[in-house]
């Protein structure tokens, strides 16, 4: 009995223990209780509002009352409160450290290992010479011992070389597109490599790196323009609403100037399409000019020009949403917008879309979806849009001359095509109506 009475004396003098915690929401401390409850559920634990000393909920808390103690309690969204005597929960913390640092050593030896079976490697995965000291190998980010993404200096510079040839420069593993690693290689390393060859090499790089970066602000920035005639400058420009006619853009990189709509040199006076020639110039000439302008026309009106990067290509087959090869940006090819993810979808754009804004007018499709002749309506597509195309050239040059030239060059230029007789047919009708019109 006095052996009772010294334990519950001794229980008496030890003095509290307060253990703080800041409860964001009722949530938050409602789980670190019962955390403690499942501790130990002949736990006593008396809850203090700060700003209110006021005894607010005393008992054993166990699962069976502890939301009857809670609900009858009024509690303020971020207040401060403290558990007193709460050995379970200061025990639990303690334990939490333990197993962080436990995770970290782990980790951390993890990261040891991997690192000296990396260092074992000697073997470039593109030229297999395995004759190669570790330090001479290049590996990307994530480079581990199962995909082995070590390459050696040579294989480097065959790679960055390939990129330029391509007019671009990254930073992305050489084996992601088969691996999917997703691993890069340092800004150090590609300076390194690229101190190790020619210095024009080295130049070119820097300039691509800065085309990449102006690319990047044209994903990001709807008005952002790349000049076109350099592709090395850029600006944000915007169109006011409503206004149609031509802007001539100065390009502080080639110190040119382009025209927004023809996306060639500035033409001031004269509409995209107006032709001059000098009196002195030859018929000859004169056709080699105006069979240039229809093959630019004809590839303008076959190939897309990215929104973002300004990269061309040609779209035969699929539907309206086009995705840059090159810098991976959307589009649509109708009418060249920008196209993002708005409510998890990238189709709010077109029309007869499920997911499509109850405002989007582009098709799809350039036929009628499940008909079967997806190709065959973007054949029909295209030449309705070369067709319109060379029509605005040619009226642009008449009455005159000029405009009888025109109708027999693209008459000479699409004769022998099956596909594009109906254009053939339109211009010879054309051609006979101006030498009516001069005749009279």
């Amino acid at each position: 009995m006095a052996e009772l009475q010294q334990q519950q004396q001794q229980q008496e003098e030890e003095p509290v223990i307060q253990y703080r915690c800041i409860a964001m929401n009722k949530t938050d401390i409602r789980k670190r209780c019962k955390k403690a409850i499942h501790k130990n559920s002949n736990l006593f634990c008396t809850i203090h509002n700060k700003k209110n000393p006021a005894l607010v909920a005393i008992g054993p808390l166990a699962d069976n009352n502890m939301n009857d103690i809670w609900n009858s309690t009024r509690f303020i969204d971020e207040e401060t409160y403290t558990i007193e005597n709460d050995q379970a929960f200061i025990d639990y913390e303690r334990k939490k450290e333990e197993d962080e640092r436990i995770y970290r050593e782990t980790i951390l030896q993890e990261v040891i290992e991997k690192e000296q079976r990396l260092a074992s490697i000697t073997t470039c995965k593109v030229c297999l010479d395995n004759e190669l000291l570790n330090g001479d190998l290049i590996r990307c980010t994530n480079a581990d011992c199962d995909n082995k993404h070590l390459v050696c200096v040579d294989c480097m510079k065959g790679h960055i070389d390939s990129l330029i040839s391509n007019g671009m420069a990254g930073t992305i593993c050489i084996f992601d597109k088969s691996d999917k690693c997703k691993g890069e290689y340092s800004s150090e390393i590609i300076e390194n490599v690229l101190t190790l060859t020619n210095p024009e090499i080295k130049d070119k790089w820097t300039e691509l790196v800065h085309i990449g970066e102006i690319t990047k602000m044209a994903s990001i920035c709807d008005d952002y323009v790349i000049c076109p005639l350099c592709c090395k400058w850029g600006c944000i420009f915007e169109i006011p609403a409503g206004v149609m006619i031509n802007f001539y853009i100065p390009c502080g990189g080639c110190s040119r100037s382009w025209c927004n709509v023809c996306k060639r040199p500035a033409h001031e006076g004269r509409t995209c399409y107006k032709l001059e020639f000098l009196n002195e110039e030859s018929r000859e000439k004169r056709c080699d000019i105006i069979d240039h302008m229809i093959q630019e026309i004809v590839t303008k009106s076959l190939t897309h020009c990215c929104s973002t990067c300004g990269c061309s290509y040609i779209k035969e087959e699929g539907c309206n949403l086009m995705i840059c090869p090159k810098c991976d940006s959307m589009s649509c090819y109708l009418c060249n917008m920008k196209l993002y993810y708005k409510n998890n979808t990238k189709y709010w754009h077109f029309a007869g879309h499920e997911l499509s804004d109850a405002d989007a007018q582009c098709r799809l499709w350039n036929n009628d979806a499940g008909d079967g002749k997806v190709n065959q309506g973007n054949l029909e597509f295209n030449q309705k849009a070369i067709e319109t195309e060379l029509m605005k050239f040619t009226k642009a040059n008449h009455p005159g001359n000029v405009g009888e030239l025109i109708c027999e060059r693209i008459i000479h230029t699409f004769v022998k095509d099956a596909e594009y007789k109906k254009i053939v047919t339109i211009f010879t009708d054309m051609l006979k109506l101006f030498k009516g019109i001069r005749v009279k």
